[in-house]
């Protein structure tokens, strides 16, 4: 008879842990989808920011990994230089790429030659 007693307490304490982890799974599932829902939101809704006369620093918030010449190709006549972290540049006076793509998170050194209003790097 003990011998039930104690399985029917380890059932129901095991019962208990399977509750208090769905509902822990539950609530890190809701997390994950209302962070997806704010990063839809912010990429439906494009930011676009004043760039200076000389340098700037800009964030690349596209998507998905894009060619540095399409990204800069409604601005291509005033840009000088971009630089990443690493120190490789895109002199594309000189048609050169030592970046390669931009890559989504990563911020760049960009400078230009003009004031340009409302740049949105992720419009093409």
């Amino acid at each position: 008879m003990q011998e039930v007693i104690v399985l029917q307490e380890q059932l129901e304490s095991s019962s208990v842990i399977t509750a208090e982890l769905n509902s822990s799974l539950s609530s890190s599932l809701l997390s994950i989808l209302e962070l997806e829902d704010q990063l839809l939101i912010a990429f439906e809704n494009p930011i676009s920011i004043q760039l200076l006369d000389g340098w700037n620093m800009i964030g690349f918030s596209c998507i998905e990994e894009t060619d540095i010449t399409d990204a800069l190709s409604t601005i291509a006549d005033v840009v000088l230089i971009l630089k990443d972290n690493n120190g490789s540049v895109y002199l594309p006076e000189f048609g050169f790429n030592g970046i390669g793509d931009l890559t989504p998170g990563y911020g760049y050194q960009l400078k230009v030659s003009d004031y340009i209003l409302d740049f949105n790097i992720c419009e093409e």
